[in-house]
């Protein structure tokens, strides 16, 4: 009886995921969701050597450091649009990040990781397309560390990305760190001119 019982459950099982299951994309409509589209021509038309000024405000309220002259090389790998970050004539990268637009979900998805902070990769998506020239992103929360302590404090960040034209763009980052005051401020901004 009970190995009756047991046949009869796994073939209702696979029944269910048999018609459950999404049928496999192939052919023609895999190679147009793998195909650029505007959104990764837009992308495209981005790579190229850009000049970086990083401005970044520690709290709240709290006056910017400034650091300018930052070079980012932008290359498409795929259909992502991959930025290096480093300082003038140094093959140190001080930040990495890739962007696409996933045609399947139809939001970006954007990830990220800074050699000189401990936060590790950080990864955030975009609830639809771009709007006005603007990508805005929210990213998972992650610990910040403290004082350089090894414990520390959850943050939330989201991330605008701006086209000022073909040749100007802005990342700004907001932060609210997980202190029960739900204040965001702008923390971190990358202001990229592309070199002719």
């Amino acid at each position: 009886m009970n190995s009756r019982k047991s046949r009869l459950t796994c073939a209702i099982a696979a029944l269910f995921f048999t018609l459950a299951a999404p049928a496999a994309i192939s052919g023609p409509a895999l190679v147009d969701l793998n195909a650029a589209g505007d959104e990764g021509r837009m992308l495209a038309a981005q790579t190229g050597r850009w000049i970086v000024t990083e401005t970044v405000w520690s709290a709240p309220h709290a006056r910017p450091s400034v650091t300018d002259h930052l070079v980012a090389e932008r290359r498409m790998v795929g259909n992502m649009l991959e930025e290096t970050l480093s300082a003038p004539s140094s093959p140190t990268v001080l930040r990495r990040d890739f962007l696409t637009f996933h045609r399947v979900e139809g939001r970006w998805q954007y990830m990220s990781f800074d050699t000189r902070a401990a936060v590790g990769i950080m990864t955030a998506q975009s609830t639809g397309p771009e709007v006005a020239g603007t990508i805005e992103v929210t990213f998972q929360p992650f610990a910040l560390p403290t004082d350089g302590a090894v414990t520390g404090q959850m943050l939330r960040m989201r991330q605008r990305i701006i086209r000022d034209g073909a040749d100007h763009i802005i990342k700004d980052q907001y932060f609210t760190l997980a202190d029960g005051r739900g204040e965001e401020w702008l923390a971190r901004r990358y202001d990229a001119v592309r070199q002719p």
